[in-house]
């Protein structure tokens, strides 16, 4: 699981529940405004991908 890793693995604040959930709570339109403005600045490497793009676009969730 994506969540356990994270909080496991790199220390990401367990109180947030892991990457994914903490993705969920901010909403997917939300990151993908936030990744678009990080690729403007830092490089394509921060572009949110198309699935997570279509996620967005339907209003969708990991959980």
């Amino acid at each position: 699981d994506v969540d356990l890793a994270m909080i496991m693995g790199t220390g990401f604040p367990p109180f947030r529940g892991g990457l994914l959930r903490y993705a969920d709570s901010l909403g997917s339109s939300h990151v993908v405004q936030e990744l678009e403005l990080y690729a403007s600045r830092l490089g394509k490497r921060f572009a949110p991908t198309r699935p997570y793009l279509n996620m967005a676009k339907t209003n969708r969730t990991f959980y």
